[in-house]
């Protein structure tokens, strides 16, 4: 989730200090055109430009971007991560866009990339016992067996079916059956597709927006298939707020392999279909 709040204190901050370091011009320009957007996101009223900007290129946005660069540094080691992520994503890419001399707009924006799957379950006879939505009796999972198919939200039995977490399934151990075929259901009950659906901040990116990862396309993965660097905004998650993706790569053995951990922590991403 964006928070906007936090991140105009941070970005005011960023102000103060170009001030206080004589920058006069670096301060009016994050006051004038930096700051009046965030203010209008923070009091829920759009974002439209609030008065001509300077031209591109100009000076001051270099040393204005290097500002507003530490004031997310200094959002993050604070531990406000939505703070951080809103700046990083909302505020620093139109700065850098002016910054370096205008023109069509690049519609690539970083964002933090993390993966889940579909943990694999193990049977431990002292275990918490667990069931489906009927209340027949699945398996029995130790204390860790049981956060990890909480975190992960999916977890596949040893005779081959596969679970999802449901909105009672913390307070009263039922879990939903999967139909053959289906992986498991993200945000809306929608089946999730290996590789090609994400976790997001619906408050960043929209409900089944096409996502565009420069990094995954071309990628040979372990289902045989080659990406084509596109998936979609399919799943949320308590640990998913701001710039951040998390990818779903399907079974445990898929989302293990080599060249799926090795696509970098942060990525390049068009959202949208242009």
């Amino acid at each position: 989730m964006s928070d906007y709040k936090a991140a105009v204190w941070h970005v005011e901050d960023a102000a103060r200090r170009a001030k206080s370091a004589g920058e006069m011009a670096v301060h009016d320009t994050i006051v004038a055109e930096v700051l009046p957007p965030l203010y209008r996101k923070r009091d829920g009223a759009g974002a439209g430009p609030s008065r001509e900007p300077s031209p591109p290129g100009t000076p001051a946005y270099a040393r204005a971007a290097w500002y507003v660069e530490d004031a997310a540094r200094r959002a993050r080691d604070a531990g406000e991560v939505a703070a951080h992520d809103t700046i990083v994503a909302e505020v620093l890419p139109p700065l850098y866009h002016q910054r370096d001399g205008g023109g069509e707009a690049d519609s690539f924006r970083r964002f933090k990339f993390t993966r889940y799957w579909v943990a694999k379950l193990h049977e431990d006879p002292q275990g918490t016992p667990i069931f489906d939505t009927h209340g027949t009796p699945l398996i029995k999972l130790s204390a860790a067996g049981k956060r990890t198919l909480e975190l992960e939200g999916t977890g596949q039995l040893p005779d081959g079916r596969r679970i999802n977490v449901g909105r009672t399934s913390l307070q009263d151990n039922k879990y939903v059956v999967l139909p053959d075929g289906v992986w498991a259901y993200g945000t809306r009950n929608n089946p999730l597709k290996p590789f090609r659906s994400l976790a997001v901040d619906f408050s960043v990116v929209p409900f089944g927006t096409r996502i565009f990862v420069k990094e995954l396309a071309g990628l040979n993965l372990p289902d045989r298939t080659t990406h084509d660097g596109w998936c979609e905004a399919a799943d949320t998650g308590g640990g998913i707020r701001g710039a951040h993706f998390d990818w779903f790569c399907g079974p445990e053995a898929w989302a293990r392999d080599s060249v799926v951990r090795n696509v970098p922590q942060f990525v390049q991403a068009k959202v949208g279909d242009t």
